[in-house]
């Protein structure tokens, strides 16, 4: 069954290009006899606005746009996170990271990440961290449903944050968990 989903980011209330996409995913599930969900993107505290989530919700039922299934918060979902970041690090898939955007620059140049604590790894980590996702993959392939066959190289998606250094869940994993 095809499910389709909109996502949004309690930032603010709902804007016309959010509306636009939440309509269209909304038409593409229904179109296909599908599922329509919701899910709040809430992991990022603060830069949410307070009353965004009930707001974007409001909206949507103002235009007719009636969800499937009860609305899923990823601010209530921590603890899959935490589960997947401990499978992924118990398999070595991922690793703790001290570096900052400052020093990726200056050892490589550019804001690419060059693997630096997962090539120097050390044995005990006592200062501030991310945790980073170890990718071999940088090449993403997809089907495109108007242009069809897609690839692109992204260095973006070399060993990317999986848990913030300041605690927060990056939305990476959130999304990758929870889709």
């Amino acid at each position: 069954m095809y499910i389709g989903r909109f996502a949004p980011s309690p930032t603010g209330v709902l804007h016309y290009g959010s509306l636009l996409a939440a309509l269209a995913s909304y038409l593409d599930a229904k179109s296909s006899q599908g599922l329509w969900l919701v899910r709040i993107d809430d992991i990022d505290p603060p830069r949410e606005m307070h009353g965004a989530s009930q707001s974007i919700l409001e909206t949507l039922q103002l235009f007719g746009l009636a969800w499937d299934r009860d609305v899923i918060y990823q601010s209530q979902r921590y603890r899959l996170y935490q589960q997947a970041l401990e499978t992924l690090t118990a398999s070595k898939q991922a690793y703790p990271c001290t570096c900052s955007r400052k020093e990726i620059t200056q050892r490589s140049g550019h804001n690419h990440y060059d693997e630096h604590c997962f090539t120097h790894p050390f044995s005990e980590v006592k200062s501030a961290h991310a945790w980073r996702f170890h990718n071999i993959h940088t090449k993403i392939c997809w089907t495109d449903g108007i242009l069809g066959e897609q690839q692109r190289y992204h260095p973006d998606l070399a060993d990317f944050i999986l848990k913030r250094r300041d605690r927060l869940w990056a939305y990476q994993l959130a999304v990758t968990i929870d889709d």
